[in-house]
């Protein structure tokens, strides 16, 4: 599920996707609720890990934090993994 408030370029300046609902904080409130709601599911399914698959650098911080309280409230094993969106474009 795509979700985050960031411009995405290429190395050349091109741009990819633009997301419009115009948060500028390294916390972001209404992605932390979309996640952890999405977290709550996956414990209450029975599954016990949860990958957080991040393409922008800009919401690391984001990232971390939302699979920290994850791990934290639900007990998931959560694992970040970070890889520009311009890779997945050209795999």
């Amino acid at each position: 599920m795509p979700l985050g408030a960031s411009i995405v370029h290429t190395m050349a300046g091109k741009l990819l996707v633009r997301a419009l609902n115009g948060v500028r904080q390294r916390c972001d409130p209404s992605a932390h609720a979309v996640v952890r709601d999405l977290g709550a599911s996956v414990a209450a399914s029975g599954f016990t890990k949860l990958v957080l698959y991040n393409t922008h650098g800009g919401n690391t911080t984001l990232v971390d934090v939302i699979a920290r309280d994850l791990r934290a409230e639900f007990g998931l094993r959560t694992f970040t993994h970070f890889a520009p969106l311009e890779s997945l474009l050209t795999a």
